[in-house]
């Protein structure tokens, strides 16, 4: 089966434009979320999924540079820009994710794999309890086919797998409860400027140490330095066409 993780990116952000490019450790974030998700043990590809917006030409000319597999499409109907990317890529088994969580576990990511794989979903969120920003989403190409064929309402078009979930029985699928985290308290994606600043005070006491931290080491970081999360506590989730 071919599995592939693929990263919605673009530099259109209405709180922190430009952010997939913004630096961690001497990285752009963008670079950081590609070269972890490598990491994977259960992955064969990892694609960047941009928008075909003029605004995106540097996120193509990054991908080029570094020779990391890309594919631009529709800026608004990311349904439709995902169906395409997977389709040309002959994607089987897909793992969802964002060019703004840069904290994601790899080794959880495997977890979810084998999760999904052992039973039969067509869709499962890669769990409940997680911090915001390190939980994952996979689904099958059948269902993403399905969802893009039979999907009409602007908000489905926006969020690549909301129909997937809002069909009731069309679909076998299922959001588990982490048996180990219970921290959706805490947020570690990067939506706006104290979010970034959180998120790379956590690269930088981390990475140099060991560039290939985990979620554990985030959450003891977090433990041990509880202070960090005052920058960005006030901050509400938008959901948002990334």
């Amino acid at each position: 089966m071919k599995t592939h993780i693929v990263i919605q990116a673009r530099m259109g952000s209405t709180r922190l434009p430009g952010k997939i490019l913004k630096p961690l450790c001497g990285l752009p974030m963008l670079e950081q979320i590609v070269e972890r998700a490598k990491k994977c043990n259960n992955v064969d590809e990892v694609i960047v999924a941009t928008s075909d917006s003029l605004a995106d030409d540097v996120v193509q000319e990054f991908c080029e540079i570094r020779n990391y597999k890309y594919f631009r499409g529709s800026e608004k109907d990311v349904l439709d820009r995902f169906y395409k990317c997977t389709t040309e890529y002959k994607s089987e088994l897909i793992i969802r994710m964002t060019a703004d969580n840069a904290l994601f576990d790899p080794s959880i990511i495997d977890e979810g794999i084998e999760y999904y794989m052992s039973n039969s979903y067509d869709y499962v969120y890669y769990a409940q309890g997680m911090p915001l920003g390190t939980a994952i989403e996979l689904f099958s190409y059948e269902a993403l086919s399905s969802a893009w064929r039979e999907a009409v309402d602007d908000e489905c078009r926006e969020h690549v797998t909301l129909f997937m979930y809002r069909s009731g029985n069309k679909f076998k699928w299922n959001k588990p409860q982490s048996g180990k985290y219970n921290h959706e308290n805490i947020r570690l994606t990067t939506d706006t400027e104290e979010d970034y600043r959180l998120v790379k005070e956590i690269y930088e006491a981390l990475y140099p140490i060991n560039s290939d931290f985990t979620l554990d080491d985030v959450l003891q970081y977090i433990s041990d330095n509880p202070t960090v999360l005052e920058s960005n506590k006030h901050v509400k989730q938008k959901v948002t066409n990334y």
